[in-house]
């Protein structure tokens, strides 16, 4: 059987670049495209709706091997246009300003359209050697409407619309905008059972189009033995010798956080818990002040929690098997990488009930009701206290962390890419 030849759009490429590292959906893009480029039986070609100066230096480094269609021009003319629309790159604060008006003035006239429209293009040499075109669920392009091919998009949630309230930039119409955008043309490719039943609700797609592809863990993500790194890092964060529990996330409303330091200084104020701390885990997010409120009313058990910022991938495995359990009580997740990377590395997963979380934690961990403050209480001091407990936990969640693999996603994905073609 012929390898299945694909057109594999990723501007996520060049924010990987922009940005020094890669989180969330963009290290999902970067490990599906791994695996499809590893695979047998795909024939991958990538391409970047935006940033391509910055996507092939990426891809360069990343994916050597990798065919990248757009050409060293377009490179150069992207790299520039990056650094126009990002002008303190070269100027100062004040003169960055001014050049952003000035920019905003050329695209105004219309001058800056026909280099968008040129960067995006590709040969039409590219478009006829190819089976398919996995982009996103944006505009399909004006060069593969007139074609006849599959147009994939990967669905990684649907929040925005279900729960707009976590957020300060959703618009009137966001519903109908993202309905329109969905197509029953389209395949579309789910983190999840529970995405996958949130696209159908809309009506707006072949429910014959969309596939399940559960997500994966990073395979650096695996219980820590070295001693000598669990110092340093312990050291690093200011957790020193003090037993503690984990939660990985950006602190933002729909992570529930504010419940979770509710709940746990409340524990520790109620039991014999001297030494116990919680460690927080991620950049700030949107209406995050939430979280400030119980920690005001503390006192001096204020120093119990500690928030760390952003943690470099090579320490999150030693956080993930130091910790005495995870907790993750999100209100809603379109799958939820962190609790499967601590499962990964043997953490004990608390975790709620809601959305994709019971998919990826199986039986493994205690999943309960976002909102169950005394049954969350419970199950922090259970696993805190009880060894045995902890040590069956974490069996479970390894076995459970087996059952995902990039492996099986991208065989997934390649069903779904040979059913389209069929």
């Amino acid at each position: 059987m012929n390898p299945v030849r694909v057109l594999y759009d990723a501007p996520e490429f060049g924010m990987f670049q922009l940005t020094g590292h890669v989180q969330g959906v963009g290290r999902v893009v970067e490990e599906v495209a791994r695996g499809l480029q590893a695979s047998p039986d795909c024939d991958l070609r990538l391409m970047a709706s935006f940033f391509q100066g910055l996507a092939g230096e990426w891809i360069a480094e990343k994916f050597p091997e990798a065919a990248f269609v757009h050409s060293p021009a377009q490179q150069f003319v992207s790299r520039v246009l990056t650094k126009a629309y990002n002008p303190q790159i070269m100027f100062d604060a004040e003169r960055a300003h001014q050049f952003k008006i000035r920019l905003r003035r050329l695209a105004t006239k219309g001058v800056i359209a026909p280099f968008r429209s040129w960067l995006r293009s590709v040969p039409d040499a590219v478009w006829n050697d190819v089976d398919l075109f996995h982009g996103n669920t944006g505009p399909i392009p004006g060069q593969i409407a007139k074609r006849r091919l599959p147009v994939f998009a990967y669905v990684h949630d649907l929040i925005r619309i279900r729960h707009p309230e976590f957020f300060t930039d959703v618009r009137p119409g966001e519903k109908e905008r993202t309905r329109a955008a969905l197509s029953h043309k389209r395949w579309y490719l789910c983190v999840s059972e529970s995405t996958r039943n949130d696209l159908l609700e809309l009506d707006c797609c072949d429910p014959a189009k969309v596939f399940v592809t559960p997500l994966a863990a990073g395979r650096q993500f695996v219980p820590n033995q070295n001693e000598e790194r669990t110092s340093e890092c312990r050291q690093k964060y200011g957790i020193g010798d003090s037993p503690f529990l984990l939660s990985v996330s950006t602190l933002e409303p729909r992570k529930n956080l504010d419940f979770v330091v509710r709940s746990f200084l409340k524990l520790v104020q109620e039991q014999n818990l001297p030494d116990l701390k919680l460690v927080l885990v991620g950049g700030i997010g949107w209406k995050y002040r939430g979280i400030s409120e119980p920690l005001c009313e503390a006192g001096a058990l204020r120093n119990r929690v500690i928030f760390t910022g952003f943690v470099p991938d090579a320490d999150l495995p030693i956080l993930y098997s130091e910790a005495l359990a995870f907790v993750y009580m999100s209100l809603y997740e379109g799958f939820g990488l962190p609790p499967l990377e601590a499962m990964q590395c043997g953490a004990p997963v608390i975790t709620s009930n809601s959305s994709s979380l019971p998919e990826v934690v199986g039986k493994a961990g205690i999943t309960l009701d976002a909102r169950d403050a005394d049954g969350f209480c419970q199950a922090l001091l259970s696993v805190a206290t009880d060894r045995n407990l902890r040590n069956t936990m974490s069996q479970q969640s390894v076995a459970q962390a087996f059952m995902f693999s990039w492996e099986r996603c991208t065989n997934n994905v390649i069903a779904a890419y040979r059913q389209s073609t069929a």
